[in-house]
């Protein structure tokens, strides 16, 4: 089973990964962790933007199938996922580096204009507002979103941006990499910002920075 989403937040550390036990074979870095069951061992393979785990059913060496079906259920599969849940979070922490696009830019807003941002939806937290000091408009949005709702065939949750611009640069500005037509908001005047780790974060901050003007003129 793919955990590729990972990587939306975080950064894989080739070295402390072989410090935590981790062996490169070929183009790949592979652990091997005993669960809390009998029989049972995952593997972890980490390739280039891949984050596999495959659960082996031991002496034969031979794939435990149930934990690649989603809708399989059981007081035995849900104790399975919790553990290798359990698992990755330990691989994450040693073998990985966190970034937080957001953090950085709500430092970045607080320097420049002292914004605070608010959370006016107790339904979803993860969602905050940025406003300007006379106005009181949002010049930009906060959300963490299913990744899926931007790209058809990408997994997991993402961290993203909407900000506002000038109808006639939204073509040149959408890439469908970095820079989509807004989610959720007037696609004519906004476009959603992906926060993963490549995006550009100068180009971020002066957008945001021209999002500010725009509302507060």
């Amino acid at each position: 089973m793919y955990y590729n989403e990972i990587f939306n937040t975080h950064i894989f550390n080739t070295s402390k990964a072989l410090e935590y036990g981790f062996k490169k074979v070929g183009t790949s870095y592979r652990l091997t962790k005993e669960l809390g069951h009998d029989t049972l061992e995952a593997e972890f393979e980490i390739t280039n933007k891949s984050f596999k785990v495959t659960i082996y059913e031991e002496p034969e060496h031979i794939e435990y199938e149930l934990f690649n079906v989603p809708s399989s259920e059981g007081a035995f599969i849900g104790k399975l996922r919790a553990d290798v849940d359990k698992l990755i979070k330990e691989v994450i922490a040693h073998s990985f580096d966190s970034f937080n696009r957001r953090k950085e830019l709500l430092t970045y807003v607080y320097e420049q204009y002292q914004t605070i941002p608010e959370e006016p939806w107790d339904k979803f937290a993860s969602y905050c507002t940025l406003k300007t000091n006379h106005t009181k408009k949002w010049y930009g949005l906060f959300m963490n979103i299913p990744y899926k709702y931007l790209v058809k065939d990408r997994d997991g949750y993402i961290d993203v941006l909407n900000v506002k611009v000038l109808p006639e640069t939204v073509a040149d500005l959408v890439d469908y990499v970095h820079i989509f037509p807004a989610y959720h908001m007037n696609k004519k005047h906004w476009i959603t910002i992906v926060l993963d780790q490549t995006v550009n974060i100068e180009l971020v901050k002066t957008l945001l920075q021209n999002s500010y003007h725009l509302v507060e003129k």
